[in-house]
């Protein structure tokens, strides 16, 4: 905005006008650029909607068996767009490839056996478009036609279009910046010729401009306004001259009491930045001393974390080593006896499996940093329909990775249409760490040592501009006392089992850093015997519906 405030009117004048014209064509370039692409559309839908339809009539009329298959799939090589073609029949009950026809030139696309329904349908990808037409016998489906073809006429006469469009938009900016500038220097050619008469007048003392006949009839409202000015002038400067003197004596007193001011504000300037210095100079201090405390926090836990196992691998690696010197000083002196070998060996084993199990406690500690950064790295933000994501995830949790026959998960989202733009790897590992945390520290064991049934639920609400999702289980709970820390690291219940403390302090780094949002916990202890009171976890992330 502060670089417009210095444009002339001629070139404030330019910009609106081209501005005008070309959001004008931008708008109809847009429109109909929509209409020619949907047009194209549909003209090569209907086109191969067509030969879908021809080729199920006669796969109907006669059969699909290898010879009438490998007979429809003649003469396919006159449509130059279609790139693939299948036929499909049911042996049985089963579906099964009948005849595949692919253009010269064209790899082989994989089965479609899961994309078929009772009725034709369609649909365009980013390249391709894919039509499934049923072939019926005596009303009943006995196949299918599968049709891939490609949209490089849509994109070609979208390219075409858009050419002439821009080629349109640009000869009529061109225009609209000519009749401008020509306007323009009318304009100016008479605010020069006023420009000067007013000029003129100041130079001559002539404070008198009615006479002047030379002024545009735009001009005449601003002629009148400027001769008053000029007459109020003359008067404002013969009292300037009277008053002159009186301002001078009182300028003089003025910056007296000015320098007697600056002065004293001088010095309390000093003293200030003295004192502002100082306290710059402890909040650096105090800063660089939060930093250390909280970088010392986090060495001193992953030292901590890592210092047993190592020195028990360390101890054993150590053990190993006395031990195979003792071997091989028996060995070379011909006393070695089967008895001291099996015990070396049985030794061994042991003391390298306590070394593996260590070391790949490490190993897991280190992966669960390299977590934190990776995904950072690796997965960008992107729009996507938050239901069918979180129905996904559902279906990958349920079917390909399967719960416990003790656990159930539940999901619930009711803004089906919704768009948002998150990292959603990022949001299936933070949820995929929760449910894994329910499983592993929520579950409850009754007095027969069974798990009692766990239900997971993952409800999704909507703001105006954040996403709040629920996840809730009715395991166990957790404490008040570790509920306070469970988002710093190296905090479990369950070290004695090989916890590394890293999961929840994960899913907090990713909510707020990664996803931009934050997470709150809320949870109520289980009691041995109260089966009546509700217990189990809460947590809530509230994440942007766009990520900055």
């Amino acid at each position: 905005m502060s670089r417009t405030r210095g444009w002339s009117l001629t070139n404030r004048l330019n910009m609106i006008v081209t501005s005008i014209v070309a959001l004008a064509m931008l708008l109809f370039l847009a429109l109909s650029t929509l209409l020619v692409s949907d047009s194209e559309r549909k003209s090569l839908l209907l086109q191969h909607e067509a030969l879908a339809q021809q080729l199920a009539m006669r796969a109907s009329s006669e059969g699909l068996n290898e010879q009438s298959a490998a007979a429809i799939l003649n003469g396919l090589t006159a449509y130059p767009l279609l790139h693939h073609m299948h036929l499909y029949r049911y042996t049985d009950v089963t579906l099964s490839t009948a005849a595949i026809y692919n253009a010269p030139g064209r790899a082989a696309v994989q089965s479609q056996l899961s994309n078929f329904s009772d009725t034709t349908n369609y649909r365009f990808s980013l390249d391709y478009l894919e039509i499934t037409q049923p072939v019926y016998r005596s009303n009943e489906i006995v196949g299918y036609v599968y049709l891939r073809a490609s949209l490089e006429q849509v994109k070609a006469a979208h390219r075409r279009h858009l050419l002439i469009s821009f080629a349109a938009l640009f000869l009529v900016l061109v225009s609209a910046s000519l009749g401008v500038r020509f306007f323009s220097k009318s304009l100016d050619s008479s605010l020069h010729r006023f420009s000067r008469i007013i000029a003129k007048s100041g130079q001559d003392s002539n404070y008198d401009i009615d006479h002047e006949r030379d002024i545009p009839d735009e001009f005449i409202d601003i002629k009148l306004q400027v001769q008053r000015l000029l007459e109020r002038y003359r008067h404002e400067r013969r009292y300037a001259e009277h008053s002159a003197d009186k301002a001078q004596k009182a300028n003089e007193q003025l910056n007296s009491e000015v320098r007697a001011r600056t002065q004293h504000l001088s010095e309390v300037n000093e003293k200030l930045t003295v004192a502002l210095n100082e306290l710059h100079r402890y909040q650096r201090k105090r800063l660089e001393q939060d930093k250390m405390a909280s970088f010392g926090d986090v060495v001193a836990g992953i030292a901590h974390e890592l210092n047993t196992p190592l020195g028990t691998s360390i101890t054993a690696a150590s053990l190993l080593h006395n031990k195979h010197e003792e071997l091989s000083t028996q060995f070379h002196n011909d006393r070695l006896s089967k008895v001291q070998l099996s015990r070396y060996v049985q030794d061994t084993e042991k003391q390298l499996e306590l070394m593996l199990r260590n070391l790949n406690r490490c190993s897991d500690l280190i992966r669960h940093f390299q977590q934190l950064s990776l995904l950072n790295r690796t997965d960008v933000a992107k729009k996507v329909m938050l239901c069918n994501f979180l129905e996904g995830f559902y279906l990958s949790i349920t079917e390909e990775r399967g719960l416990p026959e003790h656990a159930s998960l539940s999901m619930n989202c009711n803004q089906e249409d919704a768009i948002v733009e998150l990292r959603t790897v990022v949001l299936e590992q933070v949820l995929n760490e929760l449910i894994d945390n329910s499983l592993i520290h929520g579950s409850i064991k009754n007095s027969r040592l069974q798990y009692e049934p766990i239900n997971l639920s993952i409800n999704v609400d909507l703001a105006e501009e954040f996403v709040e999702i629920t996840y809730a289980d009715n395991g166990h709970g957790i404490t008040p006392e570790m509920r306070s820390k469970i988002f710093q690291p190296f905090v479990t219940s369950n070290r004695a089992k090989g916890d590394t403390g890293l999961g929840l302090f994960q899913v907090f780094n990713w909510v707020t850093q990664l996803l931009q949002g934050e997470i709150e916990c809320e949870s109520t202890p289980y009691i041995q015997g109260d089966e009546s009171t509700k217990h189990g976890t809460t947590f809530l992330i509230r994440i942007p519906r766009s990520l900055q």
